[in-house]
């Protein structure tokens, strides 16, 4: 969560429970959900992360200095969202 808007939430997901650590079919996502006024719907945002296919469950962090702001770590590379 941000810290300076508890209703910005990041997180990493998948289809199913097996998808983010199946080695044969790895597959994760990470959604976001803002709080601008009233959609609070969940969006997929993939911008600079790599393909979904192939990709483990992302471990995500919140920044604690800049409320906005989460980094991303997989298999593949380490991100800033």
């Amino acid at each position: 969560m941000n810290s300076d808007d508890p209703y910005n939430i990041v997180v990493s997901a998948a289809s199913n429970a097996w998808k983010p650590h199946a080695i044969q079919d790895l597959e994760t996502f990470v959604y976001r959900r803002d709080s601008n006024g009233e959609n609070q719907e969940w969006t997929l945002s993939n911008n600079g992360l790599p393909e979904s296919k192939g990709t483990v469950i992302f471990i995500l962090q919140l920044n604690p200095k800049i409320g906005d702001e989460f980094y991303c770590l997989n298999n593949r590379e380490y991100t800033a969202l």
